[in-house]
């Protein structure tokens, strides 16, 4: 009995080891591999230079990291990394934008703080997220700035009475009364997004005098009545796609500065015209941004 018990330990062990050397090997030499709940830090990103050949951690500005108190934020600090995948994946925590009753505006329109995230590494993934709006005198626009022009895509929910909502609007679901949701179009970058009030919460003021619009990464938000009278969050997590360079894998392929160093890598263009991914190629699997990070398909037997 005791040494399955011993054998179910060096099990877990062994488990626990193996996670944490796949998550250094993701890395450059010398480089942090993890940040507080994020275990695996794949390069290209990467968090100041390395310990070992003073070189950058990342491949570019665009991918650098910091870890501050055991969270993980893009660059200086503004945005919080929750994960990072090599299938070009990061998930982020963004602010919502509330717009709340303003008793020196009468009936104007209001408007909440314009929430941001320019880079044009990253496009919002359209197919990981929606666009929400929240309030029953509220409108929501997310804008995309992007090759010098603007689009836009937004919102808007109006209901007279608590009692309309409640008739109207299932719980959990956000149906377009109280609550409404759209589809985000593929590629949008350097997104910001904005809640409004159409009358500055006149008509709804004794059960709803605030609003507020997000992004938020699908399955993570569920309506609910009480949210009319003030947002239960400040942030919601949010997923972007990333690649790296500024061209295609053809223009790239011949350059120095080319990210898909393992010899078993090949490279696929981003959808959004910027910049292309590594990946292993079949047979293979690891990080194809490093020289030896493909490696063949191998398996491992544990104790049991």
């Amino acid at each position: 009995m005791r040494l399955k018990e011993m054998q179910k330990q060096l099990t877990r062990l062994t488990v626990v080891l193996l996670m944490a050397l796949e998550a250094a090997s993701q890395a450059l030499p010398g480089c942090p591999y993890s940040c507080g709940i994020v275990s695996s830090i794949p390069y290209p990103f990467g968090i100041g230079n390395s310990n070992l050949t003073g070189e950058n951690c990342f491949l570019d500005k665009e991918l650098n990291l910091t870890c501050t108190n055991s969270t993980l934020y893009r660059g200086k600090g503004n945005v919080q990394i929750l994960n990072i995948t090599l299938a070009g994946k990061i998930d982020m925590l963004t602010y919502i934008s509330e717009v709340c009753k303003n008793e020196s505006l009468g009936r104007e329109e209001t408007h909440g703080y314009d929430v941001s995230l320019t880079t044009p590494a990253f496009a919002i993934s359209s197919e990981d997220n929606k666009f929400v709006t929240v309030g029953c005198d509220t409108y929501g626009y997310l804008n995309s700035f992007r090759n010098g022009t603007e689009s836009s895509t937004g919102c808007l929910t109006r209901c007279d009475t608590l009692e309309s909502v409640e008739s109207m609007q299932r719980s959990g679901n956000c149906t377009g009364i109280g609550c409404c949701q759209v589809d985000i179009p593929p590629g949008m970058k350097n997104i910001t997004f904005e809640a409004f009030s159409f009358n500055n919460f006149n008509s709804t003021s004794d059960f709803n005098d605030c609003g507020f619009s997000f992004v938020v990464k699908n399955g993570n938000y569920t309506f609910s009545v009480d949210h009319l009278n003030r947002a239960p969050f400040s942030m919601t997590p949010i997923v972007m796609d990333w690649s790296v360079g500024n061209d295609t894998c053809e223009a790239s392929m011949l350059r120095a500065d080319y990210a898909c160093k393992s010899p078993y890598s090949e490279c696929e263009n981003s959808p959004f015209e910027y910049g292309y991914r590594c990946k292993c190629k079949q047979g293979f699997q690891g990080n194809a941004y490093l020289l030896h990070g493909c490696q063949g398909n191998s398996f491992i037997f544990y104790l049991i």
